[in-house]
């Protein structure tokens, strides 16, 4: 690994709770200042606070917020000025104040450091920014869905809310570099916690590299406050008094906060030579992961250290050269303690080290506690003081015993030599950071020469290429869209995307989980999946995770979820209250829990690969919206080329075929010249050496210099725009995963063949591609083909382990329901006529007519059943009716009355449920008149007797015909005739088995054996191996009558006790006195359920010792073999069910077929 490279820091600037400048933060600092404050309406936007800070026991874990205690800025509108900046005002004004912040802060640092416009000309700016909601894009997503909602309704539509807070990930910083007119760019990266101390690393970095000259690095965070505050409730991380208080003995949690900090940094080198005023000197920033660790919210010890150490590393110094660490300590007792052992480890060898947290003043601000702290430290090193830490009055018992001597007092600044800081900044997810910074130096420091960068770094290969576009599978679905002949398109490759599949074996995460994580964080995890088939090995413990991304407007159901009231009232919408309200809410965002904040965090897009994999190298979400997958590459690259990681995962997502993200690219004027689509690509990297090493597939090599004489691979980008769609995120990274693919497979895609040849470029050997963002902004990079290596066909590359084949998946929805959907279900009112549907909306079917009603109650149905009994007697029936040839058997009994009722009400039932669907029917064709039949009881009341008519005979029939009947049925039905007279319970009929069911495996069971099944102990049958199972409260097993379709099983495939694969053969006898016939048939419904309860059943064969009930979730019947043959009365359904798997830990999946035997 490469020394650090010193780095001045010239100038500061900060917007915080109670502080508008660094000299009114120490000022309060200094004074000991508790700078929290209660939240007020606007900040929650609920009209009533109480109702989300509920006490009882069954309030929803989101309904459990302790305090509405804060650290909230006030007074921004008085001192910024929206004219002040190379911005359009009314651009500027319509502003979240997310972005406000930052561009109100970033000119005040870069007045601070003494720096005009294009002073120097290369510069650029590094943020770092938590992802989640601001109230900008929470604001713009209602409106989206309110402008749904209401042209559903044909009702008034809102203003439009401005469509650039929609982008508030990556845009901000590129808005601070065209107002300050930084040329070299910027991004915005979030790693939780720790973003702001990342960002200052990678700027850090730049400058080293020669990529710019001067750097604004920090972070900003304007969350949505309800958000914030219910998310940390979820996670149990909420302070419940409402007092920060980090190290202390009763730190009860944190309390979250909000601001924006920035520095101003130069080469030391240059710093001296420009004769800038330094406030300090970086010499040292470790990055690191906790990998695999305990869990994603459970601190590691281990990964904090490995941080530290990378931190000192390269530095020059040694833990005991620090006289104070400005601690991450966020009031939490696991995550303080956990941060007091990481640092009693790695500082044992000092004799004392001061500890301090401005958290104890301003609270948590996320992902700026690192710059603030870092800001705190600097004015406390130019004091001469160690402030002390405010209400610190019993310590943390972790500190005992310790070299760790927290602040209770303040006190003089004491020091051998230098003043020299550690600044911690620990995020959830497991992303550490800790940066050492020392006073401004007192004497002029050895020079390299102005702008000087590094000796140049070796090639890193891209060793691995997965891609996901629209409903394509894998890279191969993606590189036929691609190589298709002009005029076609894959159809697969662009649009939406419906499933993401994972697989279940070695999974970190719970799939409860899962189901509450953003698309994007599982579609990362199944394209890492796909990337790391194709590698032999990885160095793990010190892989790097850059993912591009932008928040997911889907995001926003969050607070929708809480503030749904709010949100209907101000749309002038009345909601009923109670079930139907509660369960739109969770319609539109199950919970929230804990899993729901977690799988909403945007680091954690990269953190679960982290986790998954087991990557311990710095990790982190990387946004600036188009060029978001390109900025993640370099990041890599930069960390390889300097030997801070060995391997990569570089990836880009974005799941964004949804009505909010599809108006906001339409509303900033991209003209995508296709469809929105869902994809994403993930890379892997190693430097080419190691690649080589390994043994790994090269798709191409990179450096990061120009390559000469390269084609411009312009004509391709267009082409993957028109074949696969718009993916906004990850489109830069799209366009280098298909070049890298051209390279590889030796061939410039087709459009591109033409641009090639005019640049007069060796075919295939270099290219380079190039991106632009929504402001103009650019980036590029030069891949190179991999000479050493022979060129392959993309498309037959194996599939098998990329894809998960033959191992159990979860699949989960890329998408929920929509939201203006769930609410038009919600408020149930139709919609006005003549309503129009807004652009984007969805399209909802209009709403069925109010029918007369026509469903008569159970006693008009048994009444007109008995009524209509002599008139069905007297009916002469066709003779091709086979029920004549069971007559005999069925003389009319008093006992056996209620059979032939309950036959006639539901004939009686079938009989209005067709009418009224026929009804419907006409309706929805557009007839304004609607002849509606009255209910058959009501007929049967006025005298004249209901008779059912027959079936219409099938098509071919001979008249007077009637199939032959099998002599087991007729001996059957005369049996329970029998016993029906003589008024004795009725016994099942004896078990007919087929001359083929004899063949079969396994045992058989008589439709006797099949009721004791159904309600006894099944160790009588199934012997003493089940007698556990005996006493079990619930069971998997066969219904009781009625429903207990089955008569017999003759034959069963499967292993007694163990949870695998098998098959179940049974029969069903169709006897005339079937409950469930349809005009002498078994409906198709019938003859699944028969499946799905033996199917059961067949389970808890195979898995007898669980205790649990499972779910059959995959039914289905052939439809082609019973279509227009549904069993009749007098024959016999045989049906064969086949357990093919697992698709879940808690469901099955299982198919079956039907075979009618006449």
């Amino acid at each position: 690994m490469t020394d650090f490279r010193p780095i001045a820091i010239v100038g500061q600037a900060c917007l915080l709770p109670g502080a508008h400048s660094p000299e009114e933060l120490w000022a309060g600092v200094a004074a000991g200042r508790d700078l929290l404050s209660h939240a007020s309406a606007e900040t929650w936007q609920v009209a009533h606070k109480q109702r989300l800070m509920r006490t009882d026991a069954e309030a929803p874990p989101a309904e459990r917020i302790a305090t509405d205690r804060g650290g909230y800025v006030s007074g921004f509108a008085n001192i910024f000025d929206a004219g002040a900046h190379r911005l359009d005002r009314v651009l500027v004004a319509s502003l979240d104040p997310h972005f406000q912040w930052l561009l109100h802060v970033g000119a005040a640092a870069m007045r601070d450091a003494g720096l005009s416009v294009h002073e120097p000309a290369r510069s650029g700016a590094i943020v770092g920014n938590l992802s989640y909601p601001t109230y900008g894009l929470n604001n713009y997503a209602a409106g989206v869905w309110a402008a749904q909602l209401l042209a559903q309704r044909g009702a008034a539509l809102p203003a439009n809310p401005q469509h650039l807070n929609r982008f508030m990930s990556g845009l901000p910083v590129q808005l601070l570099c065209e107002s300050l007119q930084l040329a070299s760019g910027g991004f915005m990266v979030d790693a939780a916690c720790a973003s702001g101390l990342y960002a200052i690393k990678f700027a850090c970095d730049w400058l080293a590299a020669g990529q710019a000259d001067v750097m604004l690095a920090g972070g900003v965070a304007r969350v949505h406050g309800l958000t914030i505050h219910a998310g940390f409730t979820t996670l149990q991380a909420l302070s419940s008094s409402g007092q920060s208080r980090p190290l202390h003995a009763a730190a009860d949690g944190l309390v979250p906060a909000e601001g924006a900090a920035l520095v101003v940094l130069k080469r030391l080198e240059d710093a001296l030579a420009d004769g800038s005023r330094i406030l300090g000197v970086i010499r040292g920033v470790g990055l690191a992961n906790d990998g695999r660790g305990a869990g994603m919210l459970v601190p590691s010890a281990a990964g904090q250290v490995r941080a530290m150490q990378a931190a000192f590393r390269g530095s020059g110094l040694r833990p005991q050269d620090i006289d104070l660490i400005e601690c991450h300590a966020t009031g939490t007792m696991l995550g303080d303690a956990t941060e007091i052992q990481s640092c009693a480890e790695v500082f044992s060898a000092a004799k004392t080290v001061a500890l301090g947290s401005v958290k104890g003043n301003l609270g948590h601000l996320l992902p700026v506690a690192g710059v603030a702290g870092l800001i705190k430290v600097l004015q406390s090193m130019q004091a001469g003081v160690q402030p002390a830490i405010p209400q610190l009055d019993v310590l943390n018992p972790a500190l005992h015993g310790t070299v760790l001597a927290p602040g209770v007092e303040t006190q003089d600044w004491k020091t051998r030599s230098v003043r020299r800081a550690a600044i911690n900044a620990f995020g959830f997810g497991g992303n550490n950071a800790q940066l050492l910074v020392e006073q401004s130096p007192t004497v002029e420091r050895p020079k390299r020469g102005r702008g000087a960068a590094l000796p140049r770094a070796e090639r890193c290969a891209i060793v691995a290429v997965a891609v996901r576009m629209g409903d394509g599978a894998d890279v191969q679905d993606f590189w036929r869209a691609l190589v298709a002949a002009p005029g076609t398109q894959a159809a697969s490759a662009a649009g939406a995307m419906r499933t993401i599949r994972l697989p279940m074996q070695g999974s970190a995460f719970p799939p409860k989980d899962l189901e509450h994580a953003a698309a994007q964080q599982l579609l990362a995890l199944e394209l890492a999946h796909q990337a790391l088939a194709q590698v032999a090995a990885m160095p793990f413990n010190n892989t790097a995770v850059f993912v591009g991304m932008g928040c997911d407007a889907e995001a926003c159901r969050f607070g929708l979820n809480l503030r749904l009231g709010e949100f209907l009232d101000e749309l002038q919408l009345a909601a009923p209250a109670g079930a139907r309200f509660e369960k739109a809410r969770q319609q539109l965002q199950p919970g929230p829990v804990a899993a729901t904040t977690l799988g909403l965090m945007p680091n954690v897009i990269a953190n679960r690969l982290n986790r998954q994999f087991g990557c311990g190298g710095a990790s982190c979400a990387v946004s600036a919206e188009q060029l978001s997958g390109l900025h993640a590459l370099q990041l890599a690259l930069q960390a390889l080329q300097s030997g801070a990681a060995d391997a990569a995962l570089v990836g880009a997502v974005d799941v964004g075929a949804e009505p909010v993200h599809r108006a906001a690219l339409a509303g900033a004027g991209q003209h995508l010249g296709g469809v929105v689509s869902d994809g994403g690509c993930m890379l892997v990297l190693k430097r080419e050496a190691d690649a080589v090493s390994a043994g790994d597939t090269i798709y191409a090599l990179i450096d990061g210099a120009v390559a000469a004489g390269a084609a411009e691979w312009s004509a391709g980008s267009a082409l993957l725009a028109e074949r696969c769609g718009y993916c906004h995120a990850a489109q830069a990274l799209l366009q280098v995963a298909a070049a890298a693919l051209a390279l590889k497979a030796g061939a410039v895609l087709p459009a591109a063949q033409r641009a090639s040849a005019a640049n007069g470029a060796q075919k295939g050997r270099a290219l380079r591609v190039a991106a632009t963002g929504l402001r103009g902004e650019s980036g590029e990079i030069y891949l190179r083909a991999c000479d050493a290596q022979p060129h392959w066909d993309v498309t037959q590359t194996a599939k098998a382990a990329a894809n998960g084949a033959g191992k159990a998946l979860l699949t989960f929805a890329a998408h929920r329901q929509p939201v203006a959907e769930i609410l038009q279900a919600l408020l149930g009112a139709e919609p006005a006529a003549g309503a129009t549907v807004a652009a984007g909306a969805v399209a909802v079917m209009p709403r069925a007519p109010r029918l007369q009603a026509v469903h008569s109650t159970r006693a008009e149905l048994f009444a007109a059943a008995k009524f209509s009994a002599p008139a069905i007697a007297s009916t002469q029936l066709p003779a091709s009716d086979p029920a004549p040839v069971l007559a005999a058997a069925h003389a009319v009994q008093p006992a056996a009355d209620w059979v032939e009722d309950a036959a006639r009400m539901h004939a009686l039932f079938l009989e209005e449920m067709a009418n009224a669907h026929a009804v419907f029917l006409r309706s929805m064709g557009g007839s304004d008149v609607l002849a509606i039949g009255e209910p058959v009881a009501a007929h049967a009341a006025r005298g004249g007797a209901y008779v059912p008519q027959p079936a219409a005979q099938p098509p071919g029939a001979a008249a007077g015909s009637s199939p032959p009947q099998p002599p087991e049925f007729v001996q059957a039905a005369a049996q329970r005739g029998a016993h029906a007279a003589n008024g004795k319970a009725e016994a099942p009929p004896p078990p007919v088995v087929a001359a083929a069911a004899a063949q079969l495996p396994g045992p058989k069971f008589s439709r006797a054996q099949l009721e004791q099944l159904a309600s006894g102990n099944i160790s009588e049958l199934f012997g003493p191996a089940f007698a556990g199972q005996d006493g079990f409260e619930r069971q998997v097993r066969m219904p009781m009558p009625p429903m207990l379709l089955a008569d017999r099983v003759t034959g069963l495939d499967a292993v007694p006790g163990e949870l695998g694969t098998g098959s179940i053969w049974t029969e069903t006898d169709v006897l005339p006195d079937a409950w469930y016939l349809h005009e002498g048939h078994v409906p198709l419904g019938i003859t699944i359920e028969s499946g799905r309860r033996t199917c059961c059943w067949s389970r808890g064969w195979a898995s007898m010792r669980s205790t649990a009930a499972t779910v059959c979730t995959g039914c289905w019947a052939a439809r082609r073999r019973s279509k227009g043959r549904c069993p009749k009365v007098a024959t016999r359904c045989s049906l064969i069910f086949t357990l093919t798997g697992m698709r879940s830990w808690a469901t099955s999946a299982c198919f079956s077929s039907a075979r009618i035997c006449a």
